[in-house]
């Protein structure tokens, strides 16, 4: 706390060295400022940071400190956002549209789109529930699949989240034996996400009359901008995707509901070699306002390792998510 009183009071000695009518206007505000760095009220410290934003024009002699005084008021009120975060449940609902249903870099059909409207609970105690309903165009009964799922996740060593996850997968169409196919997924994952950079590792395996596994590898690079204040954050978001895993996790999970399956489904469910099945690269725009959050994202998958039952080919597609974010002490 020392440091933000040292930061603000040299900041009125050298505004007080200069013109009279900005010392007076800078150093009132920054008196107001002093005031609510005393207070644990996180409101009263947003409003900082926005006055502080407000008045850069007039600081603009000073900038050396005035960008390390309102960086570490960024950092402090990032801080406090995430510990108010941590003591309560926070709930996440999120739609997802996507131009074409795809799944490791298989499709269903060309140019099929589909919608994921879903529902996250993160509990203090790191335990998190998940419901999802898919829905997917062309389809017999379009509501393809429901996701159910309870995970847990720790955070370590300030930029580090591991998470332990289980789904169970409940499809619509086709006969019982197919949609028992694969039916249960686990998952053990592990983030790291700094200022500027977003990696995760993903180990999976489903399960039920076969079985199959995959891994995903994610690297990011995060750029962030804050030419709009009123915004919480904007972000361009340049991601490259690896996947390797059974080629029959793919086939099993995308081509129930087709006619024929059953042949193409005992002819590939024998393929167990762990192979590349994708290459991804996507470019995202985040957008976050207030408790909503917009993502934006173009997608070009590089799909390999194909055969006569599983055939590939390049595609693109897009995405775009909207999550709105509420919790609950």
């Amino acid at each position: 706390m020392l440091r933000y009183y040292f930061q603000f009071f040299s900041l009125i000695i050298v505004i007080n060295s200069y013109g009279q009518n900005d010392s007076v206007i800078i150093s009132k505000k920054i008196n107001k400022a002093r005031y609510w760095l005393t207070t644990k009220s996180f409101n009263d410290l947003k409003k900082l940071s926005n006055l502080v934003a407000k008045h850069q024009i007039h600081l603009d002699s000073f900038k050396v400190i005035y960008n390390k005084a309102f960086d570490d008021l960024s950092e402090r009120l990032d801080s406090l956002d995430e510990r108010e975060r941590k003591q309560k449940t926070i709930f996440t609902i999120s739609n997802l549209f996507e131009s074409t249903v795809n799944y490791k870099g298989r499709i269903i059909d060309e140019n099929q789109p589909g919608n994921v409207l879903s529902l996250l609970v993160e509990t203090p105690i790191g335990v998190n529930l998940y419901a999802a309903q898919n829905y997917w165009a062309y389809e017999k009964n379009p509501f393809a699949l429901t996701e159910l799922g309870i995970g847990y996740e720790k955070e370590f060593l300030d930029y580090f989240t591991a998470s332990l996850d289980y789904e169970r997968w409940i499809f619509a169409n086709g006969p019982k034996k197919e949609r028992n196919a694969l039916s249960n997924f686990a998952a053990a994952s592990l983030n790291f996400e700094s200022d500027h950079v977003y990696a995760n590792a993903m180990y999976s395996y489903v399960w039920g009359t076969t079985s199959a596994s995959a891994i995903n590898l994610d690297l990011a690079y995060i750029k962030r901008f804050n030419f709009i204040k009123k915004l919480r954050a904007i972000e361009l978001r340049p991601t490259t995707t690896f996947i390797a895993g059974n080629p029959n996790y793919s086939l099993s999970y995308f081509k129930l509901t087709k006619k024929k399956q059953s042949a193409q489904q005992t002819a590939i469910t024998n393929e167990n070699n762990f192979v590349i099945l994708d290459y991804e690269v996507s470019l995202a725009l985040i957008v976050e306002w207030k408790k909503f959050k917009g993502i934006a994202e173009q997608h070009f998958s590089f799909p390999v390792n194909g055969s006569k039952q599983d055939p590939v080919f390049n595609f693109n597609y897009f995405t775009f998510q909207i999550d709105y974010t509420f919790g609950i002490k």
